[in-house]
């Protein structure tokens, strides 16, 4: 009668990486994980890609078809365990806030 009231409710993160698990992906190994932003204004994407650049991400600036968005796609290499994914999130996050942007989210690109 009460399981439903005490179950606790996934994080995106992990419903992310159950996902990919279940599309046979190893989570075990290293894995290229691209972290995105979308701001208003370059100047934003650019301090974005800065800051993450000096912490050893690969940033790039991508301008979206209508010339209104820039994203922000940082990339590292990582094994995707849902404890250091779950914590990087909440730093982007925060960092998103901080930059007046938005943290559009991760997606991971299987290396073999």
């Amino acid at each position: 009668m009460f399981g439903k009231l005490f179950n606790k409710k996934r994080s995106d993160d992990e419903i992310q990486l159950a996902a990919i698990e279940s599309r046979g992906v190893d989570l075990s190994q290293p894995h290229i994980i691209y972290f995105l932003f979308d701001a208003d204004k370059v100047e934003i994407a650019r301090a974005i890609a800065e800051e993450l650049s000096g912490k050893g991400f690969q940033a790039q600036i991508l301008l979206s078809d209508d010339g209104q968005l820039f994203t922000c796609k940082a990339a590292t290499e990582l094994i995707p365990e849902l404890t250091a994914i779950h914590s990087l999130t909440q730093a982007l996050k925060l960092l998103a806030r901080q930059q007046s942007c938005v943290y559009s989210g991760w997606r991971v690109e299987v290396t073999e």
